[in-house]
């Protein structure tokens, strides 16, 4: 409550520092993103840009970044990449390198989203190139960490990523930043999962989830805990893998994480379907697409592929005409209707 009324007074009073306090928190501090608080974060940031349109500032253009940053969270990348653009014409105007390599980076990472491909990774190159030539550390590893996610999503080639996602994990350390190495530890769990190193993933995995744990972040918890589940399920462990991927889900719905529900459909989905439960796992499908045209966060091209052979599958064991009545029922669900199919 003090926060809101120093945040309320400062927006009436001193532009200026409302804009100092909402990039710190966004961008510092990550109050937002660590406490689940994405929509009223949201609002302060949006009306503090408001109040503040025309200046020429360092904390604007941090404020800037903070928004862009928390979009990625809400999946509102119609709002967040016109954010990270600005930010990053503000940074150079303003010369601030380090500002314009993080709010290039960001844009990245929003178009990754977006389904924005074209020239993705010719500019993630670019903006690593910019950090390694003024040995701007954190932007060197944020760079090679979205270089490796960029990878995987287009090519599926997890192994070629790896080498980037291990010198990311190892720049972390040195900066001794917690919330950016889980960051990177789950992505390289995941790959290490994807090709087959089980033990070394899992112990990547647990740790990241400590990591987010112990900074109170809920939906890195909810990441690390999903990518647990997929290990699991890679290895046979379906009972494992359904209740973990469910105590993922709870917590994605507890915050309001519209894409995070389609990752925990589509991998609920692929259990139901190796359980034997087809009819369920058609209509997780069909309910994670509707769902990612809705919030337009589209599948990665490499998902596609896995999600186009299920669905040849599933239709080849239950018949065209089943497959399509169980299709509809799924794509025509409510958010909250699949969700309580997800967790049945």
């Amino acid at each position: 409550d003090n926060l809101r009324r120093a945040f309320e007074w400062l927006v009436a009073h001193d532009h200026e520092q409302a804009l100092a306090l909402v990039a710190r928190l966004g961008t510092n501090l990550k109050f937002w993103e660590l406490g689940g608080f994405f929509q009223e974060g949201r609002r302060w940031l949006q009306r503090t840009l408001a109040a503040t349109e025309g200046s020429l500032s360092i904390r604007r253009a941090q404020a800037l970044l903070a928004a862009a940053e928390l979009s990625s969270a809400i999946s509102d990348f119609e709002y967040g990449l016109p954010c990270a653009r600005q930010a990053q014409q503000l940074f150079q105007q303003l010369g601030d390198q380090r500002g314009e390599i993080d709010a290039r980076l960001m844009y990245c990472d929003l178009a990754r989203y977006a389904g924005q491909l074209t020239q993705l990774q010719t500019q993630i190159e670019a903006a690593l190139h910019m950090a390694e030539q003024i040995a701007y550390t954190a932007g060197m590893a944020k760079g090679k960490q979205l270089l490796a996610i960029h990878i995987v999503y287009t090519t599926g080639d997890s192994e070629g990523a790896i080498p980037y996602e291990l010198s990311s994990v190892a720049l972390w350390r040195e900066l001794e930043s917690p919330f950016e190495l889980a960051t990177a530890l789950n992505l390289l769990g995941a790959d290490l999962t994807e090709i087959h190193e089980y033990a070394a993933a899992k112990q990547v995995l647990l740790e990241c989830r400590d990591i987010y744990q112990s900074l109170g972040y809920r939906r890195g918890v909810a990441l690390a805990v999903h990518n647990i589940g997929e290990a699991a399920q890679t290895m046979g462990e379906y009972a494992d893998a359904r209740e973990l991927l469910r105590e993922s889900l709870r917590i994605r719905h507890h915050l309001g994480l519209r894409r995070g529900y389609a990752y925990s459909f589509e991998a609920l989905a692929q259990v139901n379907e190796n359980e034997g439960r087809c009819e369920q796992a058609v209509q997780l499908w069909a309910a994670a697409d509707t769902l990612r045209v809705r919030i337009g966060a589209p599948l990665e091209r490499v998902a596609q592929k896995y999600r186009e052979d299920a669905v040849t599958r599933l239709r080849a064991r239950l018949g065209k005409v089943a497959f399509e009545l169980e299709w509809s029922k799924g794509a025509t669900m409510t958010t909250e209707q699949a969700i309580a199919l997800a967790l049945s």
